[in-house]
């Protein structure tokens, strides 16, 4: 489907540690204590597209996201989600284009599994 705008929040509250120790590092250290992972999506959909959509916003349905960005080696950037729920939708009107927007929620599996970052 089109895609006008994507964007993500990594949601993370970081905090910083320090221990006196023998290590190299000194015992300094950036804890990740909190991740919540969260977005919006704004794509052009069909008729048919916008009724399913909408429905699994309404049965809280999760589903996989991915992308890719480039093809040139050494330029290439996949995101993936195995686990997105789409929440609040609204119809934005772009240029005279209809889209719909959504929240998104990128839920853990296991751990800090909730996204997944590769650059190629």
């Amino acid at each position: 489907m089109p895609l006008r705008q994507l964007k993500i929040d990594l949601g993370s509250k970081v905090e910083y540690s320090e221990e006196l120790t023998n290590s190299a590092t000194n015992g300094q250290r950036m804890l990740i204590t909190e991740r919540n992972v969260t977005g919006d999506i704004t794509v052009r959909l069909s008729a048919a597209e916008e009724i399913a959509w909408r429905s699994a916003i309404a049965g809280g349905v999760e589903s996989g996201m991915g992308f890719t960005l480039g093809s040139a080696a050494g330029g290439i950037l996949k995101m993936f989600s195995k686990r997105t729920q789409r929440v609040t939708p609204q119809r934005l009107d772009y240029n005279g284009m209809l889209y719909t927007q959504s929240g998104l929620r990128m839920i853990p599996d296991l751990g800090n599994d909730e996204m997944r970052l590769v650059v190629m």
